[in-house]
């Protein structure tokens, strides 16, 4: 192992085998940066930091760098770590074959395996949203042949469903391990940059999301697919707008996983509802303690768990050690709460 200072003193000592970032026994981060030249400064940014901090240029090896502390690493660490310009790098890293911005402990599960495909996609279609973001909103749905009744529906379906992603991959393997109905995967776009507008209940358009999952999405997906029972899971801020449908009588929703639900400033407006919900919806809420924002966020997943669970109703709750704000902590907690969601189901 070699640090960034020992480069600056001798950067003969660097070869192509160098990746980053580089984990020292004592906790520190060695970070390396190469590639094509950017046009200002380079910065970091891990996900327990408020802040970007400078990395330093090694004009000898063509070369950004830096030693940095890190907070303690957990052996399941499951976080992010990324190099760039301006406030844009914050969803990915600029791209060097040295850096990869997935932090990954040594202990952490690998992602589960797809078996043989049971599902394909079924249809894509664009559904009229007229007093949303956008006047349509597209919907791929993925059913494993044409025995299902239930529907699993994927908010931010761009992101998790597909080809290679987590839907329909994990339904199907529950499918065939016995733990799950066939399901039909519903992928429900987002929003995109209005996307907090009708996810958080403080949002302009959250009114009209929540009218339009409930009084046009779920009765089109009943009518024309012969569903009967309805899931629902979603991240970050759409697992604030799935606990919303889910505590909603009229949400039409049988249960849901809420995965490191972020409520932005409304939510005491979901303690509200939570406080008056008497079920019978199956809700199982995960939530990490790695990283600046699922710290910050860790009170309110407790919180809200304890209070649903003081309501009597069927809750989970699911506590991610290492864990952080990051699609790949997600696809890791899908299996196991779906799993729990969908016993329910297999009676």
């Amino acid at each position: 192992m070699i640090t960034f200072a020992e480069l600056v003193a001798h950067p003969e000592r660097l070869t192509d085998a160098m990746r980053s970032p580089i984990i020292h026994a004592d906790g520190t981060l060695t970070l390396l940066w190469e590639g094509m030249p950017p046009d200002a400064p380079l910065r970091y940014q891990g996900e327990w930091m408020a802040h970007p901090a400078p990395l330093r240029y090694l004009e000898e090896c063509d070369l950004w760098g830096a030693d940095v502390a890190a907070p303690p690493l957990p052996p399941t660490v499951c976080s992010w770590l990324r190099i760039g310009t301006d406030a844009r790098f914050l969803r990915a890293s600029l791209p060097s074959w040295r850096h990869d911005d997935q932090l990954r402990g040594p202990a952490l599960p690998p992602l589960p395996t797809p078996g043989v495909p049971l599902s394909s996609l079924l249809a894509e279609v664009p559904i009229p949203t007229p007093t949303l973001a956008t006047p349509t909103r597209r919907v791929r749905l993925f059913a494993p042949g044409a025995t299902y009744r239930d529907a699993l529906y994927v908010l931010d379906g761009a992101t998790f469903a597909g080809p290679g992603l987590d839907f329909p991959a994990v339904t199907d393997d529950l499918t065939r391990a016995g733990a799950a109905p066939p399901l039909l995967v519903v992928a429900v776009a987002s929003g995109g940059p209005r996307r907090p507008a009708e996810f958080l209940r403080s949002g302009v358009l959250n009114a009209a999301a929540r009218a339009w999952f409930a009084e046009a999405l779920v009765p089109h997906i009943s009518a024309t697919y012969g569903v009967t029972r309805h899931w629902l899971v979603g991240t970050s801020n759409a697992a604030s707008f799935a606990l919303q449908l889910l505590l909603d009588p009229a949400g039409g929703f049988a249960g849901g996983v809420c995965c490191s639900p972020w409520h932005g400033d409304s939510y005491d407006a979901i303690a509200t509802l939570a406080a008056g919900w008497a079920g019978p919806e199956r809700i199982f809420i995960s939530h990490g303690d790695f990283g600046y924002g699922e710290v910050q966020r860790l009170g309110q997943a407790r919180a809200l768990a304890a209070l649903l669970a003081e309501r009597g109703g069927a809750v989970a709750y699911h506590e991610a050690a290492g864990y952080g704000h990051t699609e790949a902590s997600w696809s890791r907690v899908f299996p196991i709460g779906l799993r729990w969601l969908l016993a329910a189901a297999m009676g």
